[in-house]
């Protein structure tokens, strides 16, 4: 669990550096608020406003990895549909 934690630590940087802001949820973000819950991902929002939903979307495929996930998987960022 310690490594996950690093790990999403990392990503946050790296999202943070690129200007973008955000937050941890889902599983791990529970755990904050002391809901024991085992999770082997981590869940992130991004804040868009709904303005240049595309451009953000660019910008974070450019995190291409976070040296200390345990696989080699790239980050696959996704938008949602639109309601």
């Amino acid at each position: 669990m310690t490594d996950l934690i690093v790990a999403a630590a990392k990503l946050q940087m790296e999202i943070d550096n690129l200007g973008l802001s955000n937050c941890i949820i889902g599983g791990l973000a529970l755990q904050a608020w002391g809901e024991i819950r085992v999770t082997r991902d981590v869940d992130f929002t991004v804040l868009t406003h709904f303005v240049d939903e595309e451009a953000k979307i660019a910008t974070l495929s450019m995190i291409t990895r976070v040296d200390s996930l345990r696989s080699s998987k790239s980050v696959q960022p996704t938008s949602l549909p639109r309601s």
